[in-house]
């Protein structure tokens, strides 16, 4: 049984908190964002998968997901679940870089009073405020989250890590490292005197999804930032890989639900929350 207590998609920022009671054993599809994610994890026994690496994550852990990293949640057994997700760009929150975000990607914050009341605030502001408001005391008080985690420093980091598989780091650091001229999987393969087929088996397993289609959604996330900047997508299409229009028009409409000369559109915008989730 799933019981959604507050899910407030908009164009700014995204905020959830989500209880499950008695969850199934499964996994949450696989996904990523074009901005930041927070998970701060209220309860329950579930391990996140976050591109290579998988941390055993616990009650009091809070996640920050970076952009355009692919991820997923596997739930371990049915104790009852509770999160909360917040989705933001550090344009929204009016952030001019990013050194303001903590570099470890897990943090347990049950000890950090100020971080965990900063949640509570979410859900108090959200039943006494109109929705125009919530979204700009939400965006002060992310900042104000970044901010109390630097205060009391980096010492209760999650040490419940591991990595995936080793080739399969190779495999996403040489993606990373050419993903606007990457010619296909046959190039990664070479570079790393494995099969195409083995290579495509190591996708499917860790990280849910084949090699094209992870190439291919890193590069339309890509280009969406920028036409949103402010290229046009007939040039977009070209800087981020895609060898032509029609076929990154086809891919762009299917993944975002709308084509990207409507991009800058009001109500499309709010669309950019959960991608395959």
């Amino acid at each position: 049984m799933s019981n959604f207590i507050i899910q407030i998609p908009n164009k700014v920022l995204h905020f959830k908190h989500n209880v499950t009671v008695s969850p199934p054993c499964t996994l949450v599809v696989n996904h990523m964002h074009p901005g930041y994610e927070i998970l701060y994890f209220v309860s329950g026994d579930a391990t996140l998968i976050i591109e290579d690496k998988q941390f055993y994550i616990r009650p009091g852990d809070l996640i920050i997901i970076p952009p355009m990293h692919y991820h997923y949640l596997q739930i371990n057994s049915p104790s009852n679940y509770e999160r909360y997700n917040v989705i933001f760009t550090l344009e929204d929150l009016g952030i001019v870089n990013d050194a303001i975000i903590p570099k470890i990607p897990i943090v347990n914050i049950t000890s950090n009073h100020i971080a965990v009341e900063i949640f509570k605030k979410m859900d108090y502001y959200y039943s006494t405020l109109n929705l125009e408001n919530f979204i700009e005391v939400s965006k002060l008080l992310v900042r104000e989250l970044f901010y109390a985690l630097s205060a009391v420093g980096q010492s209760n980091e999650n040490d419940f890590a591991s990595v995936l598989n080793p080739l399969l780091s190779d495999a996403l650091a040489y993606i990373k490292q050419n993903l606007y001229t990457l010619s296909g999987m046959s190039e990664i393969a070479n570079k790393l005197f494995v099969s195409e087929s083995y290579l495509f088996y190591l996708f499917k397993t860790y990280v849910k999804t084949t090699p094209q289609r992870y190439i291919t959604e890193k590069r339309l996330l890509a280009a969406k930032g920028l036409i949103a900047q402010g290229v046009k997508p007939t040039k977009a299409y070209e800087q981020v890989g895609f060898n032509d229009y029609t076929s990154f028009y086809r891919n762009y409409t299917k993944f975002f639900g709308y084509p990207p000369s409507s991009e800058h559109d009001e109500d499309k915008q709010a669309k950019i929350v959960f991608y395959n989730s």
